[in-house]
């Protein structure tokens, strides 16, 4: 990195004054913090470092009038309170760092007052992670009066999980959320906060048209909160992503969830892994993606649920036509899950997917070349699996995803991506043949019945 006469002089005074502040203080300087300085780096990344309340004193005395410095971490350290407010008095009087990460330092309800009346006067700081700190529900009162004032405007980025907020918490957290106008991402997860305090931060939700990155996983909104945060699926359009997993929804709360997600267009992440997501709820759920043409998810996180085999080709299908589609699920369960075709209304059971377009063609009077271009979009004589998986959806025809898998795999034999009339034309070919074997079969056996073996009554008795 090239650097100015001018830079080198103010480079050199930001290590001298670091240097003058730790034999002052009696610490021993940080080569880390040094070469930072030297850089000129934008980010200081001093996490795990076991820096005490005297090394962020010293360091913040060159920080203050510091102009290189715009990311600050300081994860994982042993700040506690005096750390902490030797840090919120730093911020008071430097303009440069918006982003700051003291998550992980037991700073508690001491260092978070210092730390709140800094972002008071600060106007420059825009992330925030207090993660990890051991913040309880009276910290959650300080901080919601804090979110509802004006002098919080700069910040857009706030990280409060892994403390131990619980009910009362959730409801001050509750009306921040609600007049908040500015607060961008908002991250709630690992705390506690069940019932009333769960139940009121999805009804704010429900209010709020400024956050876009919102997470309440590892808490306890249970089905009654599963119920609202449909509605806030349903109501919201600002919100693009949301994390929900972990919650304790039973299969009623995701079968509600994911009527919500159905009328909904704008968000782009959704995570509900951890909950009672069965194997006909993770299906429901990825054929929201088909059913809802408008839908911008593009990553569905269903955490370890496990899926079908129906599940896979639905997904196989989709991921062909949105390259950009994450889903994160479980191990695949193979064989004929009973369970799912139940809990999905179905009561039919295995069947010849290639009976079924048979029976359809014959029942409208199609041939196999008219049903073919029926199905070939572009009439390029050859047939994609989207092209395909949109030909049958066109028809009607009553194919789950799994069927449809079976079906293009036996058209598709050498795994090419597409397949052509002849292939279409001798499968159906010897579909008909085979048909036809079958009913003589059944004539013959029924016209001339074996005539059954006596049995040897000696030999009956010793089997």
């Amino acid at each position: 990195m090239m650097t100015t006469d001018v830079d080198s002089d103010v480079v050199d005074k930001d290590v001298k004054v670091y240097k003058a502040s730790c034999r002052r203080l009696a610490v021993v300087p940080s080569s880390l913090i040094i070469r930072t300085f030297k850089s000129g780096d934008s980010f200081m990344n001093l996490k795990h470092c076991g820096m005490s309340a005297n090394d962020m004193q010293a360091l913040s005395t060159a920080l203050v009038r510091n102009l290189t410095v715009t990311k600050l971490n300081l994860t994982d350290n042993r700040l506690g309170k005096e750390g902490a407010r030797h840090v919120a008095d730093m911020l008071t009087e430097n303009t440069i760092i918006s982003e700051l990460d003291i998550s992980d330092n037991n700073i508690r309800s001491g260092g978070l007052t210092r730390v709140c009346d800094m972002i008071r006067e600060n106007n420059s700081l825009t992330c925030l992670n207090l993660s990890g700190n051991g913040l309880k529900n009276e910290d959650a009162k300080y901080l919601s009066d804090l979110l509802r004032s004006t002098q919080s405007s700069k910040l857009q980025t706030l990280n409060l999980s892994h403390n131990h907020f619980e009910e009362a918490g959730g409801k001050d957290f509750a009306l921040a959320i609600k007049y908040n106008k500015w607060l961008k991402c908002l991250n709630l997860s690992w705390n506690h906060i069940r019932r009333k305090g769960a139940t009121s931060i999805c009804k704010a939700l429900k209010l709020n048209d400024v956050l876009t990155d919102v997470d309440i996983s590892w808490n306890g909104l249970a089905d009654e909160g599963a119920r609202l945060i449909g509605d806030v699926l349903r109501e919201n359009t600002t919100l693009r992503s949301l994390s929900v997993a972990f919650n304790r929804f039973s299969i009623f709360g995701v079968n509600v969830i994911t009527e919500g997600l159905k009328k909904n267009d704008t968000l782009q992440i959704f995570r509900i892994g951890g909950n009672m997501v069965t194997h006909a709820g993770s299906l429901d759920l990825l054929m929201v993606l088909e059913s809802n043409v408008n839908t911008s998810v593009n990553v569905l996180d269903l955490g370890d649920a496990p899926v079908t085999r129906e599940f896979m080709d639905l997904k196989m299908e989709l991921q062909s036509e949105r390259p950009e589609l994450q889903v994160i699920h479980g191990a695949v369960v193979t064989g004929f899950d009973l369970y799912a075709i139940l809990a999905r209304g179905r009561n039919r059971f295995p069947r010849d997917p290639f009976c079924v377009v048979r029976d359809y063609m014959v029942d409208n009077a199609l041939r196999v070349p008219d049903f073919f271009y029926r199905i070939d979009a572009n009439k390029d004589q050859t047939v994609t699996r989207t092209e395909f998986r949109k030909g049958i959806l066109s028809t009607r025809l009553d194919l789950s995803a799994q069927e449809r898998g079976k079906l293009y795999r036996l058209l598709d034999v050498e795994n090419r991506g597409f397949f052509i009339f002849k292939e279409f034309a001798e499968l159906f070919e010897e579909s008909v043949r085979n048909e036809r074997r079958k009913r003589v079969r059944s004539y013959l056996e029924a016209k001339y019945p074996k005539t059954p073996e006596p049995i040897d009554p000696d030999v009956e008795l010793l089997s």
